[in-house]
């Protein structure tokens, strides 16, 4: 879920967007990093193969 108002925000007052955007962006960003994370461990493991 996009939230423009919230970003725009955090920008006029050059604060981090969770400063600004409370706990639900806050619980947004770290189901991101998780899945960012599961990515990268992914990759991390693909590499692994190749190399072995």
């Amino acid at each position: 879920m996009r939230r423009p108002a919230v970003y725009r925000e955090a920008q006029v007052q050059r604060l981090p967007v969770q400063a600004v955007g409370g706990e639900e962006v806050r619980r947004e960003m770290r189901v991101l990093g998780d899945f960012l994370e599961g990515i990268l461990e992914q990759v991390k493991a693909e590499l692994h193969k190749e190399v072995a």
